[in-house]
């Protein structure tokens, strides 16, 4: 696979303006997708809580292809928090993957986790997930396996400047680019239909 293919795409963290997009992301997928991520068949109802519940309380990354969001990182911060252990979930659609979306969407996590201070990272996905299970793999994690279902603990590292200032600099490319696109969108919007 070539690098360009691979490391393709657009990733950004998600905002409350997000939401729709969030929720026709989870509507997309399909059945077995559906299944994969969620542990279990669930309902679009299920899917519309779900996304409103992330935008709320969570930190959401996307990545784009083509400005389509074709994949979605969550992290979930611990409700305790002395116990520095957050929840991690992670989907990419069927069409997108293999070009490496899920591990770009785990370095984003894993960065925000540590600038949070938290201490470990759970991902807890079905046994047969071969895919998440190779991805926690590939981060020295601790599985765990009872009955159907796989979990992954991952050892979060301590956050450090330069950690910030990814994260920072990021969030303000996502900024001066939704004000550039705002901006054009009302230049064109003004110019189709003058006053």
């Amino acid at each position: 696979m070539s690098d360009r293919l691979r490391f393709a795409g657009r990733l950004r963290k998600l905002q409350s303006r997000d939401a729709a997009l969030l929720e026709g992301f989870f509507l997309s997928l399909d059945a077995e997708t559906r299944q994969s991520r969620f542990h279990g068949a669930v309902n679009d109802g299920f899917l519309r809580r779900h996304a409103a519940m992330l935008i709320g309380e969570a930190v959401v990354y996307g990545l784009f292809l083509d400005d389509a969001l074709v994949g979605v990182g969550e992290l979930v911060l611990p409700t305790d928090r002395a116990t520095g252990k957050a929840e991690a979930a992670f989907v990419v659609l069927p069409s997108a993957r293999r070009r490496g979306i899920a591990g770009r969407l785990l370095n984003a996590v894993l960065r925000s986790a540590a600038n949070r201070r938290c201490r470990s990272l759970m991902i807890i996905s079905l046994r047969d997930n071969w895919a998440m299970r190779k991805l926690a793999a590939r981060t020295a994690a601790r599985l765990s396996i009872a009955f159907d279902v796989l979990e992954a603990e991952i050892a979060v590292p301590a956050p450090t400047a330069l950690s910030f200032f990814r994260e920072t600099m990021a969030d303000m490319s996502d900024t001066m680019v939704s004000l550039a696109t705002d901006r054009v969108e009302e230049s064109v919007r003004r110019t189709v239909s003058p006053a």
